[in-house]
């Protein structure tokens, strides 16, 4: 049972792996800002998540913290992201999800925050370093030339601006949740997984999906300063996608943006025919691994001429994955029943 929040704030931590914990605790009482809750999801399959996480509160870790630990779904990382956003955004003004191996810099709350108070945005985005396994630093993302990040601190971004930079070119430069804070907005913020044909939205890559569909409401604040790091190594669920069940849906989800992007007025003719074109190159590379994408391979290659249709054959074979697959819908379903229950 998670205690009253006692903060507007809250660190929403999706935990299967206790190997960097420590540097990430260790991140958070370092904060300039002290005003904020801790959830924690033990997604391990043995709870070494819990063990590791008793052990830093014996060694005081948790001193300066409000912290709650919860079961996860124990079924796939997304599902796990998706448990802490029905269970807790809604209680709280500003929603962080942090991956429990990507430590944050002293200032991110203190800066994020101040970028929130500069506008009326849904999410701000801060600049982020790649670091290794042995928490050496060694580079940073490639981001779009209108990104200023000598002159101006705040950039406001409206959703095209983000989609033409990121879904025609069929790579995400914002980055992860983990560099993003969320204003809540008495819901769940990540999009549901669409039911119908009339429910299109940008379910499918957590982090990229759920900053484009916030920012059909407002627009989304790009930060200059680095204020995190992401972590690369190999126990990363994008490296072992062979064995992670929504790898399929975050494939296609780059088809599907283009669409209801394009549908939304946010992209013309040729801008949806590149983002189509980005989108195969994803498909085919899972097709590597799932020999089903190859037909959805063969339906966006029918669709690259000026469009004459409105990509529902494509959008149709989504709606049918979902609701044949072991869903994240039916997932959120059991949840929401599960929170009416308490």
């Amino acid at each position: 049972m998670l205690r009253p929040k006692s903060n507007q704030l809250v660190a929403l931590i999706p935990a299967f792996k206790p190997r960097y914990l420590e540097s990430l605790f260790f991140s958070l009482n370092a904060q300039t800002f002290k005003q904020f809750d801790v959830v924690v999801s033990d997604d391990s399959r043995d709870g070494s998540v819990t063990t590791k996480l008793e052990e830093l509160d014996k060694r005081g870790f948790f001193e300066d913290l409000e912290v709650d630990v919860v079961p996860g779904p124990r079924i796939d990382a997304s599902f796990n992201h998706h448990q802490l956003d029905q269970m807790c955004s809604p209680k709280y003004q500003f929603i962080h999800f942090l991956n429990d191996d990507d430590p944050l810099l002293p200032t991110f709350y203190e800066q994020h925050l101040a970028a929130h108070d500069s506008g009326d945005y849904s999410v701000s985005v801060s600049q982020r370093w790649f670091m290794d396994c042995d928490d050496r630093i060694y580079g940073r993302p490639t981001y779009p030339g209108y990104i200023n990040t000598d002159d101006k601190q705040f950039t406001k971004l409206s959703g095209p601006d983000v989609v033409r930079s990121t879904v025609i070119r069929g790579y995400n430069w914002l980055g992860e949740l983990g560099n993003m804070l969320f204003k809540g907005t008495g819901s769940a913020l990540m999009p549901r997984p669409p039911e119908t044909t009339n429910e299109m939205n940008f379910f499918g890559l957590p982090d990229l999906g759920t900053c484009l569909q916030r920012a059909t409401d407002k627009p989304i604040v790009f930060i200059s300063s680095f204020h995190s790091c992401f972590r690369v190594h190999s126990e990363q669920t994008s490296q072992n996608f062979p064995i992670v069940p929504l790898s399929k849906v975050k494939h296609v989800a780059w088809a599907i943006y283009a669409i209801h992007a394009w549908r939304s007025g946010w992209l013309d003719d040729q801008e949806y025919l590149n983002a189509l074109a980005s989108a195969k190159l994803h498909i085919l590379e899972g097709a590597l691994y799932d020999s089903e994408l190859i037909e959805l391979s063969s339906l966006i290659s029918q669709m690259e001429t000026i469009p004459n249709d409105d990509g529902s054959k494509l959008f149709q074979w989504w709606i049918n994955y979902i609701a044949e697959a072991p869903s994240l819908r039916e997932f959120i379903e059991r949840i929401n029943l599960e929170l009416m229950g308490r």
